[in-house]
């Protein structure tokens, strides 16, 4: 199951292909026929890989992320290496221009990001090329400062990027929290302790004011370990420093294949989630250490938001299972828990209407998106400023098919 959980607004992605149409056979079925999960009937544990697309027809998506800015606007990457977009264009986040002086710009259909072609991964705003390079758009527009990137980085900015098996690149005015706190000027690389590979890396929050000091930079390596550096609220560990712990250690989680962040850390391990940290340390408690998270099923990736303060104490969660099933939980007052009601999810409820195994699911804070297996791209929730991509803007408590150009 792939899981994802909104604790603020953060920026992810991953896409996987099969252009030969063969893929793992799933069953979207309840899960609940298949009984208890492996680890609630003391069950060794067998990580299964996440569901990759099968292309049969045109237009055909093989990534999909959300904007960290605008908090409404979806982005999607196409089997021929286009970029297309739809929702809130704050700052250009959807790669159109911005007219001055003019209401919000809102784009209720998706269209494609002027200038980008040939891409092959997607976050946020940034694409990585085939030629190992970065080109942005929105914030921060224009290509990145170095080359030979082998995955892009998952953070509130997305100007960095792993660039060797142990090291990673910001680019110039990005922050990098725990490490030193200050503005990169100009690029700067590091690296991680010696170890397993790199697999995946965030870097936490950068604001024009300056560092949040609520950040901490993630690293993911290839063998499931997790090292965390930054502030205390966010590293998912004992530390006697305060309120930043500048050394990278490990997290107590043991076989992590993913993680997401948004206003908390989620983490995928051994197939259950685990979520801790949270900004808004002045309203909500926050876990500081990571906090399981009970699903139906095992689970294959996550996405977080958090705690929505206009929806209460309740962390938004999304998630997608071994069965290739999506669920949701927390507020749910325009439908983004995808239940068909708009009742609060207390606990992770099954989206409804999805009939394929889904890929990926981002959730933003109030509406929902799923890749699945087929390419297509569904989303649910608020349709304020077009954030479903079907050309309206009221709420859909149901998966909607967007229309991708």
């Amino acid at each position: 199951m792939a899981f994802a959980s909104s604790c603020g607004d953060a920026s992810t992605v991953r896409f996987a292909v099969d252009d030969a149409g063969a893929s793992d056979p799933a069953d979207v079925g309840d899960p609940s026929d298949a009984g208890a999960s492996p680890s609630e009937a003391g069950q060794p544990y067998v990580q299964r890989s996440p569901f990759r697309v099968k292309c049969k027809e045109k237009p055909c998506a093989i990534g999909l992320s959300a904007d960290s800015i605008a908090g409404s606007a979806f982005c999607a990457l196409l089997d021929d290496g286009r970029v297309a977009c739809w929702g809130s264009n704050i700052e250009g986040v959807l790669g159109r221009p911005v007219h001055d002086g003019g209401p919000l710009d809102e784009i209720g259909l998706p269209e494609f990001v002027e200038g980008v072609s040939g891409a092959v991964a997607l976050a946020s705003t940034c694409v990585l090329l085939a030629d190992g390079t970065v080109q942005c758009w929105g914030p921060g527009a224009g290509p990145l400062p170095f080359a030979g990137v082998t995955r892009l980085s998952k953070g509130y900015t997305n100007r960095c990027a792993v660039v060797g098996p142990l090291e990673w690149s910001c680019a110039e005015g990005v922050y990098a929290p725990g490490l030193d706190g200050g503005a990169l000027y100009p690029e700067r690389s590091f690296q991680a302790p010696p170890g397993s590979p790199l697999r995946e890396v965030f870097v936490g929050n950068v604001v024009r004011t300056g560092w949040l000091a609520s950040d901490a930079t993630l690293l993911l390596r290839e063998d499931g370990t997790l090292l965390s550096s930054g502030s205390r609220n966010f590293i998912g560990r004992e530390t006697s420093l305060s309120p930043v712990d500048p050394h990278f250690d490990a997290v107590a989680l043991a076989n992590v294949t993913d993680i997401d962040v948004g206003d908390c850390v989620c983490a995928i391990a051994a197939g259950e989630a685990y979520c801790w940290g949270s900004r808004n340390t002045a309203v909500y408690p926050v876990d500081a250490l990571p906090r399981h998270v009970g699903f139906p099923e095992p689970l294959l990736r996550v996405s977080a938001v958090g705690f929505i303060p206009s929806e209460g104490a309740f962390r938004r969660l999304c998630a997608i299972g071994a069965s290739g099933a999506v669920y949701c939980s927390g507020p749910n007052s325009a439908g983004q828990a995808g239940d068909g009601t708009r009742a609060t999810a207390f606990v992770p409820v099954r989206v409804k209407g999805l009939n394929e195994p889904a890929v990926d699911v981002v959730a933003a804070r109030s509406s929902t998106c799923a890749l699945v297996e087929s390419g297509k791209i569904y989303c649910w929730g608020s349709g304020v400023a077009g954030a479903l991509g079907n050309g309206y803007a009221k709420d859909e408590l149901t998966p909607m098919l967007v229309n991708l150009p």
